[in-house]
């Protein structure tokens, strides 16, 4: 065939074919394992199969250059009269990308393929630039305002810079509340959104979104090194570099990346999962389970506080827990709501009159809730007990430092109960699971029992026929009906 006719025929496919674009405009394209099915799912977006797209892969795999890059690049050259919203973590990484679209729309490849699409001369700067035809690229910061601005094609490439961010609950709170007021209010209709990110985090940007509207998003999720139901059919525990196609990577490189970090970021950066398999903070094989309850064993009752009504409320946990003098602890039991504080206080105090514990050990929290209406079920229902308290200040996994030790020493026991399970996960996932009620509880008695340096112990014939709280109550209220003694 004609070269002449040859170059023609593959820069007319290259209008509607993304893979053949990115072929024909970058000189250093190469068709890794990974590469034809990131192409596939932009190719999707680009024609309406797919309006919400998540792309999850290890860095320095070409998503950014994919997504933001090259599909924004063909997107506008098809789409002249559309506009593409490019954002990132911070104002300057979100104006590189814009100069790196700038540049691709300006090169000699581009106009081979998209010759009729003409920069605005008046409009080319780097975060902000037009086309003749109107439309045009707008970059931003996360966090920061677009008023005037739609966005046909909407584009985040990571949120957050890196783990401390995205561990903070304040920043992901500001990125979330920035996506539903600013970002997805500029949205046109039948616009389509592609979120690039790592997932440092299970309640992220992502995670939220997968809670509140999974129905809507596709997920591509590429690791590092194959689990079950590969994407690319590798084998378990294969490496992208195994799959046809291979990777920028080799075995050895992979194998080195994996030694020079710790667990928890070869799990964000390369698996997609804030949490190793095994945990981090704590281990799956740390959770012995027991039958029975030592007979002699001291209860507390330990409770997480929160409620229902705030905008991002978290379950109330509270907990019974058997310690024998050993001090072995048993979990006894365990409920877990979101609730109002009402609610929260009677289940409390419950479990008060079901298990008679020595104590009663909250983390600190505002007096109107946790104390005010605790103590007042307890006086309307005749259930006494001290309630001690701890400070709620400071880093949680630094607080919940003396019952990790106990786990690790094989000293905490819980029960063959389906709801074990739970606990179990949301310990594999602190700190960086959406949840940290249960360990929270853990991390209350833990510092508790630090500051009376070993827990008291009370004979089980006290604990069974009633709290010697309630006995002294009892004695006094007797006392108090009978006839005074007169002396003198």
């Amino acid at each position: 065939m004609n070269a002449y006719l040859q170059e023609a025929l593959v820069r007319e496919k290259a209008k509607d074919s993304f893979e053949t674009y990115r072929q024909y405009i970058s000189e250093d394209y190469e068709e890794w394992s990974y590469v034809s099915v990131v192409n596939d799912h932009l190719q999707k977006v680009y024609d309406g199969d797919i309006r919400r797209l998540m792309v999850f892969m290890g860095p320095q795999h070409g998503k950014t250059k994919a997504v933001s890059e090259d599909f924004a690049s063909f997107w506008v050259g098809n789409r002249p009269k559309t506009s593409v919203i490019g954002t990132a973590y911070n104002y300057d990484r979100a104006m590189d990308y814009g100069r790196d679209v700038r540049a691709r729309v300006k090169s000699p490849e581009f106009k081979a393929v998209f010759p009729e699409v003409i920069m605005n001369p008046d409009s080319t700067a780097a975060d902000r630039w037009s086309l003749t035809d109107g439309g045009g690229y707008y970059a931003a910061g996360v966090g920061t305002a677009l008023t005037g601005r739609r966005g046909d094609l909407m584009i985040i490439d990571d949120p957050f810079s890196g783990p401390e961010g995205a561990n903070s609950d304040m920043q992901r709170e500001r990125v979330w509340k920035w996506y539903n007021t600013v970002f997805r209010t500029r949205l046109s209709p039948r616009g389509a959104i592609v979120l690039v990110m790592t997932r440092w985090h299970d309640d992220d940007l992502a995670g939220r979104l997968l809670d509140s509207q999974k129905d809507r998003w596709a997920v591509l999720e590429i690791k590092t090194e194959a689990e079950e139901d590969d994407i690319l059919g590798r084998d378990v525990g294969q490496y992208l570099c195994e799959a046809p196609g291979g990777s920028r990577y080799s075995s050895e490189d992979y194998d080195e990346m994996r030694q020079d970090m710790p667990p928890y970021d070869w799990s964000a950066l390369h698996q997609q999962n804030p949490v190793p398999t095994e945990g981090l903070y704590f281990q799956k094989s740390w959770f012995p389970r027991y039958d029975v309850v030592p007979s002699n064993a001291t209860y507390y009752v330990t409770a997480d506080l929160s409620y229902a009504g705030k905008e991002t409320s978290d379950y109330a946990v509270i907990m019974a827990w058997a310690i024998d003098h050993d001090a072995n602890w048993y979990c006894v039991d365990m409920w877990r709501e979101k609730a109002t504080p009402d609610i929260i206080a009677d289940n409390i105090v419950t479990f008060l009159e079901e298990y008679k514990p020595y104590e009663a050990v909250l983390e600190k929290v505002d007096d109107n809730f946790g104390g005010a209406i605790i103590r007042s079920r307890m006086d309307e229902r005749r259930i006494f007990c001290n309630l001690a308290t701890v400070s709620a200040a400071g880093n949680k996994s630094a607080k919940a430092t003396n019952y990790r030790g106990r786990m690790a020493r094989g000293k905490v026991f819980w029960p063959n109960k389906p709801w074990v399970e739970d606990v179990i996960h949301e310990h594999l996932r602190f700190p960086s699971g959406k949840h940290d009620d249960i360990v929270d509880n853990g991390s209350v008695l833990g510092r508790h029992l630090d500051n009376i340096s070993t827990p008291k112990f009370i004979q089980p014939s006290q604990r069974i026929h009633s709290n010697s709280g309630q006995a002294i109550i009892d004695s006094i209220l007797d006392s108090a009906s009978k006839p005074m003694s007169r002396y003198g």
